[in-house]
């Protein structure tokens, strides 16, 4: 999966780098995996994401400008692309998440199974 996303926007190109700083702040807005796979289909969540992905940012990676989505000139293909494009990083990391908490659940089985209260009265 590419780092770089480019697009053309009222008539110039340019590039969206998927930083971890930006992966963060796009994880903040979409919630969890649900959200990941409705960026495209969820008007409220879809702004947001694109204004986390368009806007200006200064060297700290902080919005110094909002992009004003009504007014930008930008092919529907090309918007539909790029958050595909942050989609499927936002998934791969949920999932890696969710990959390595099963891990460390399965790897402390016998632990967690110890720690669960037994059944009164049971036969065993």
């Amino acid at each position: 999966m590419a780092d770089k996303f480019t697009i053309k926007i009222d008539g110039k190109e340019r590039d969206v780098k998927m930083t971890f700083g930006l992966l963060n702040a796009l994880c903040r807005a979409v919630g969890d995996i649900d959200g990941a796979t409705q960026m495209t289909m969820d008007q409220n969540l879809r702004d947001a994401v694109l204004v986390e992905l368009l806007s200006e940012r200064d060297k700290a990676g902080k919005i110094t400008s909002n992009i004003n989505l009504a007014e930008m000139e930008v092919s529907i293909d090309d918007v539909v692309d790029l958050l595909d494009w942050a989609g499927n990083h936002v998934l791969d990391f949920f999932l890696k998440g969710l990959e390595r908490a099963k891990s460390l659940q399965d790897r402390n089985l016998l632990r967690i199974k110890a720690l669960m209260p037994s059944q009164l009265g049971s036969a065993t």
